[in-house]
């Protein structure tokens, strides 16, 4: 073995030329065995659709109860709904109901015309015939599963599908792969139709008319008995609007009680001057006064004080010629006397009526303040069951009113589906596409030369490496370290030389 210490470029040119028909053989040999490939390798033609998956029916049906400002959550879930689509394209079920429309035509491929189709038909027959044989053992210990060709056909139909969904957007584009341009056009359509259907029965629920039909039965029967309870409750307690009886029913106290304040002053009063009157009867002499009252009416005593006031004239003109014990005098004091103690017992009369009178409606007042007192207390009461009532009213009207919505939603979701409408929408049908997607040709080929020239190069360099002859002097003093001291040269047996 040669123990080279660097490579130069003179070496690595003359392994090139010196094994340059090995190369030349292992390139060609991997352009050919490529080539044989490629022609009995199918053309895959990849046909292309987009399939958009907007907010529909299924989602705005719930949307009302959202506020303005919250709708935002639903389209939060734009992402869900884009792999909702993924899944249900990708769904083993869909491939089974494209298949069963595209099983008139998978069939059998024909015989072709030609002695070159005809032998590539052949080779690809044999193959499938050793492949058979070879996967049998498998079969036998349970290493491998055996299918149906249904089974086998609905497998191919979902490997030659695949779904992206397009970035940024609401999106999704779906590709179909197959030999066949035409097929793989009409394939892919069905698939994008087959899943609109599939949407659409996916969302659908046909027992909830029933579920919803009793649920509003349930919930009327619920709001009727409710709104009777409520009512029977108002007309036994005669609640018509209970905050405006509860208004006009403290105006009333209110009203009352200041009447109650002004007649006990009043009464007050009385008492006072019947008191007042009272003392100045028993201790003095002096003419009692008739009080005055303002906006009142008061006992009219003017003839007495007119009387008093001419017997108080007399006496002063009597004094001036009779002595204070006379007859006549006496007579005056006493007639003056008996006024003064007609006026008090007048006043003391009229005092006494109106203090009594005062008290009466006082004790009047009082009640009538009393009875609106307990009404408002039985009001307060009363208002503590009334929200309750009504409050059970308003949330069996309003769940009432909730199923009536939901099943009027149904009622419009299923003519919708009636009518195939979803909220996906199927934006460009597939067509026949003109050039194969796979395999690429010229880059497989180019690939292919590529591994043939560094395997032939890569051949080349390992017995290369293995070589232990010497082809210069130089190769002798670099690896033995000593000098050359003599070349033999070698001749060929038909050499002239």
């Amino acid at each position: 073995m040669r123990q080279i210490g660097r490579v130069s470029l003179r070496d690595l040119l003359y392994i090139l030329f010196r094994d340059k028909w090995r190369i030349l053989v292992a390139v060609f040999t991997a352009f050919v065995a490529t080539s044989i490939y490629l022609a009995f390798e199918h053309s895959i033609y990849v046909a292309e659709s987009r399939v958009l998956i907007r907010v529909g029916k299924e989602k705005l049906s719930g949307l009302e109860p959202y506020a303005k400002d919250s709708y935002n959550i639903l389209f939060q879930e734009r992402g869900q709904d884009i792999h909702n689509g993924i899944e249900l394209l990708n769904d083993e079920t869909l491939s089974y109901r494209v298949f069963e429309k595209l099983r008139p035509y998978l069939q059998p491929e024909p015989r072709p015309e030609g002695w070159l189709k005809r032998l590539k038909y052949e080779a690809k027959e044999l193959v499938t015939s050793i492949k058979k044989v070879l996967y049998e053992p498998l079969f036998w210990f349970g290493l491998k599963t055996r299918l149906s060709d249904e089974e086998m056909m609905v497998r191919a139909l979902r490997a030659s599908l695949a779904v992206e969904a397009i970035e940024d957007t609401d999106i999704l584009k779906v590709s179909f792969g197959w030999p066949d341009p035409q097929f793989a056009a009409l394939a892919l359509n069905t698939y994008t139709s087959e899943f609109v259907a599939q949407h659409i029965r996916v969302h659908q629920n046909s027992t909830s008319e029933d579920f919803y039909i009793q649920q509003i039965a349930q919930k009327r029967r619920a709001l009727d008995e409710a709104e009777s309870t409520l009512t029977a409750f108002r007309t036994e307690h005669g609640i018509g609007n209970l905050d405006l009886q509860k208004e006009l029913l403290l105006k009333d106290i209110t009203e009352l009680e200041s009447r109650l304040r002004e007649s006990t002053l009043q009464h007050e009063e009385y008492v006072a001057l019947l008191d007042g009157v009272q003392r100045a009867r028993r201790t003095g002499e002096e003419w009692i006064q008739t009080p005055d009252f303002v906006q009142r009416t008061t006992l009219d005593l003017s003839s007495l004080d007119k009387q008093y006031y001419e017997l108080v004239a007399q006496r002063s003109l009597l004094a001036t010629t009779h002595s204070k014990e006379s007859r006549e005098l006496a007579q005056l004091r006493e007639r003056v006397a008996s006024l003064r103690l007609q006026k008090a017992e007048s006043l003391i009369t009229f005092f006494r009526l109106n203090s009594e009178a005062i008290g009466q409606q006082m004790a009047s007042l009082q009640k009538k303040l009393d009875t609106l007192h307990q009404r408002l207390t039985e009001y307060n009461a009363y208002g503590l069951q009334l929200a309750e009532l009504t409050r059970a009213q308003m949330l069996n009207e309003q769940s009432y009113l909730a199923y009536r919505k939901k099943a009027e939603e149904l009622r419009i979701s299923d003519e919708l589906n009636a009518e195939k409408i979803s909220g996906v929408r199927v934006i460009s049908d597939a067509r026949p596409p003109v050039e194969p997607a796979a395999p690429r040709r010229l880059l497989i080929l180019g690939i292919a030369l590529l591994v043939g020239l560094f395997l032939g190069v890569g051949y080349s360099a390992i017995s290369e490496y293995f070589d232990d002859t010497f082809r210069s002097a130089d190769d002798v003093r670099r690896i033995l370290g000593a000098d050359l001291m003599l070349t033999v040269p070698h001749h060929d047996a038909g050499s002239r030389r």
